[in-house]
């Protein structure tokens, strides 16, 4: 009995040598989501006309120096300011621009781009609009590093573009801010919830993505009115 027990101690010791040396299934993943030494290059996709937090949001990621966005797109969205999904992607697509001139930002020509004016759920053919065919094609640039793509809404842009174009899952990394912590009971996300089959996509689609849930996490980094106006 001693004498198996010891073999099987020494397969089970050789079996977890052997899979230490292994290469780790998810290495390029976890290699694509560390942070590089110079000025990160990103896109930036907000539904900056749904909540307050865009906008500061693309303020703060255009100042940033150890930031370098190179594109903003026009995310989607329906509330009780937008009765549809074209509604919302215009409201975003005009407050972008609102902002940048509150900033006084010299955009280049092309800088600000039109997203999806409708979900993905349910699309009959792949979505093309200017920032998926943007998306998709700084993507596809030969540089060394990966395109990061912060999406602040429902992720219907990035998930078009995946679609449509799927080399790039292994060319980008997906930050989001969407969906709830994974031990929680329920995903009630305002932006999971918009647009079910894109934020399917994005979890199936094998992109290196770096999420931020909005309950419980995002959520706590809060201000108030009074500190609004004494600052702003």
């Amino acid at each position: 009995m001693a004498k198996r027990t010891g073999r099987r101690a020494f397969l089970l010791q050789t079996a977890a040598i052997s899979a230490l040396a292994q290469p780790e299934p998810h290495a390029g993943l976890r290699a694509r989501l560390e942070l590089p030494r110079r000025p990160l290059r990103l896109v930036l996709d907000t539904d900056a006309a749904n909540e307050i937090d865009d906008p500061f949001a693309i303020a703060y990621a255009l100042r940033a120096p150890e930031l370098h966005v190179e594109a903003v797109y026009s995310g989607t969205f329906v509330n009780k300011n937008a009765a549809t999904p074209a509604e919302g992607q215009r409201q975003s697509y005009d407050e972008i621009l609102r902002t940048l001139r509150k900033m006084e930002y010299q955009a280049s020509p092309g800088f600000v781009l039109r997203g999806a004016d409708r979900y993905l759920t349910g699309a009959p053919r792949p979505l093309e609009n200017p920032a998926v065919d943007d998306l998709i094609r700084r993507a596809m640039e030969p540089r060394e590093e990966p395109l990061w793509v912060v999406s602040l809404g429902c992720p219907t842009n990035v998930s078009a573009a995946i679609a449509r174009e799927p080399r790039i899952v292994d060319r980008i990394v997906a930050a989001w801010i969407g969906g709830s912590p994974h031990g929680a009971d329920s995903a009630a996300d305002y932006n999971i919830q918009q647009d079910y089959e894109a934020s399917r996509l994005l979890f199936d689609s094998g992109v290196a993505l770096f999420e931020m849930p909005g309950y419980w996490v995002s959520e706590q980094m809060r201000t108030t009115r009074d500190e609004l106006k004494r600052f702003l």
